[in-house]
């Protein structure tokens, strides 16, 4: 039985995914792994990169399904892998080669549900370090900090399988913003949490990407924020964490909202800015008095993150969609 499994959702990833096999290919861990290439209905020379690396590396294993999504697909992953511990790794991204090493180790050592680790973001030929902060093994109830400041992203983390299996965490089907729901639920039910610091996985940021995100889906967040909270009510929650959860809240809402100049359509911006202060004003009467809100932003942006009005006009000043 592998000790690992490494769960790669992949679509049209002929450019990419053999930068990206090689480097788990070229691991320094010395047990055995297995490499779950998910195919979600790929119609470039994807498959036929994988099928001939797999030859020499009989550990990479290729399972294809059609256009199911990339929840469906790494939950697929999810029930075909048969480590005692997860990773996943997206198809354009790649690691170091003490990459399923350190974190293993760590996992081991601290017997920890999770394990995270620094990363690189990659732009162009420019590598920017991510570093996470800093922390012994814990729990978000014994450092509720971690609820926020360690990424919502699945990937620069390692998950014990039965941790995920005994607590039914799983990726939302058809929804965008899907890694918070998935992170906040696994962070909350962790019991320890442990950390390399190192970083580990370079993730490639691509041109425009941005812009290309901003859609009608952005309204995505509001049913993902409220699987969150369904997750945590039933959670007895100390008031420091409340007031993490309550910002990363209020975060996310503010970044999607300043997003909005990259909107396709303006009717559709200035609806979901209106919408994201429904929600919060909703949901979380007293927001704008949440401690994190008001230590994180100078007296200008918690002006404008806070008011209708000047975001508003903030959008429709620097809007930059190609709409009405």
């Amino acid at each position: 039985m592998p000790k690992i499994s490494i769960i790669i959702p992949m679509f049209n990833a002929e450019e990419s995914i053999k930068k990206c096999l090689v480097s788990l290919i070229e691991q320094s861990f010395t047990e055995d792994y297995e490499i779950l290439v998910m195919d979600d209905g790929s119609n470039d020379k994807s498959s036929e990169i994988v099928n001939e690396l797999s030859l020499s590396a009989p550990y990479i294993k290729y399972h294809f399904h059609s256009n199911q999504g990339i929840s469906a697909t790494r939950n697929d992953g999810l029930a075909l892998a048969q480590g005692e511990y997860i990773c996943f790794i997206d198809s354009d991204d790649y690691v170091h080669e003490n990459y399923l090493d350190e974190l293993y180790k760590k996992s081991i050592v601290c017997n920890s549900d999770i394990t995270v680790c620094d990363f690189y973001e990659c732009k162009s030929d420019q590598h920017y370090l991510r570093k996470l902060v800093d922390f012994k093994c814990s729990s978000v109830f014994e450092l509720p900090k971690l609820s926020f400041e360690i990424n919502t992203a699945p990937w620069n983390k390692m998950y014990k399988k039965s941790f995920l299996q005994k607590n039914n965490i799983s990726f939302p089907v058809g929804k965008k913003y899907e890694d918070a729901s998935f992170m906040l639920s696994a962070l909350l039910k962790a019991k320890c949490i442990a950390k390399v610091n190192r970083a580990l996985v370079y993730y490639q940021v691509h041109a425009g990407s941005e812009t290309m995100s901003m859609n009608e889906r952005v309204f995505d967040i509001f049913d993902i924020l409220l699987q969150i909270q369904d997750i945590y009510q039933n959670v007895e929650m100390n008031k420091e964490l409340m007031d993490y959860l309550t910002y990363f809240a209020i975060n996310r809402i503010n970044v999607y909202q300043l997003q909005q100049i990259y909107q396709k359509d303006r009717k559709t911006a200035l609806s979901f800015v209106r919408e994201g202060y429904a929600f919060l004003d909703y949901h979380y009467p007293e927001w704008k008095s949440n401690r994190l809100f008001c230590d994180s932003n100078s007296w200008i942006k918690k002006r404008l993150k806070s008011s209708p009005f000047l975001m508003n006009l903030y959008v429709r000043i620097f809007w930059k969609g190609s709409g009405m």
